[in-house]
């Protein structure tokens, strides 16, 4: 088993935009492009994870996104959302988990 790598977790600002766009755009693309056409995972990567899209998720109130970095370089994501909730969630406030990419060199370190 690997050792497990000093991670640091941050909230993301505004000026990550870019960062969490390519990391985003990278972690999807290897992950479900063996099993897609190319085309439609082109077309989804360009909406998705377009760095102004993106922006416009972490200036969002009721968005946070964490950052989870490694020697200074962004490896993973989490944004989490806050809203209403289908009526089969409990809870006094929900959150939903949005997105969870990690870098595929990172998994199974700890």
């Amino acid at each position: 088993m690997k050792q497990p790598a000093q991670i640091a977790i941050r909230a993301a600002t505004a000026a990550d935009a870019p960062t969490i766009a390519a990391l985003a755009a990278r972690v999807f693309v290897e992950t479900f492009a063996p099993d897609n056409k190319r085309e439609n995972i082109d077309a989804y990567v360009s909406e998705a994870f377009a760095v102004e899209r993106v922006r416009r998720e972490l200036e969002d109130p009721l968005s946070v996104t964490l950052v989870a970095e490694h020697e200074g370089r962004a490896i993973g994501y989490a944004r989490l959302e806050r809203g209403a909730a289908p009526e089969s969630i409990g809870g006094t406030a929900p959150i939903e988990l949005v997105r969870l990419y990690v870098d595929a060199s990172y998994h199974g370190g700890g």
